[in-house]
């Protein structure tokens, strides 16, 4: 009877450590904070890119309340893809201050709405700068990093690269 309760207590135990060391697997299944953040920010990049393909805003309706109506939602939802990156250690070091960058950026950016419609210099200012940073983390993510875009943006990246990529 011992000897059952003994080998019962083992397979639990050992069971247990399974199911641990299962779990942990899966976590870092996940990919390393500087994967995690590549796929985060694609993800992030195209809901602005898919933002701008679907608005149907007129050019009178730019820096006015229903431009931020518009676009407000969309940055903060690309904000949230990866703000959770905004402290955390990348392993590399270059890659990590482009993320840094990109995140205060997209901060930066909603920000720049919140000034609408009443403070059109602040939005300009904040957004410009802004739109600039972001354009040449895209570049730097995808060209330098080895991000992804999915397929239906693949001709999107070809021109940011096309046309703003600067060696």
């Amino acid at each position: 009877m011992k000897k059952n309760l003994i080998a019962c207590i083992a397979g639990a135990l050992l069971s247990a450590v399974c199911l641990t060391g299962c779990a942990n697997g899966t976590k870092s299944a996940e990919g390393t904070v500087d994967e995690r953040f590549m796929k985060a920010a694609s993800e992030s990049i195209e809901i602005m890119w898919d933002q701008i393909e679907n608005d149907d805003l007129d050019a009178a309706d730019f820096y006015t309340e229903k431009h931020k109506e518009a676009y407000l939602p969309a940055c903060e939802a690309e904000l949230e893809k990866v703000e959770e990156f905004r402290n955390q250690q990348f392993e590399d070091e270059g890659l990590q201050e482009k993320a840094y960058e990109f995140i205060d950026a997209l901060q930066n950016r909603v920000d720049a709405l919140n000034c609408l419609p009443d403070d059109f210099s602040g939005y300009v200012d904040l957004w410009m700068d802004t739109n600039n940073t972001i354009t040449e983390d895209i570049c730097a993510f995808a060209f330098d990093y080895g991000m992804e875009v999915s397929d239906e943006y693949q001709e999107t990246l070809q021109w940011y690269y096309d046309t703003f990529r600067t060696e």
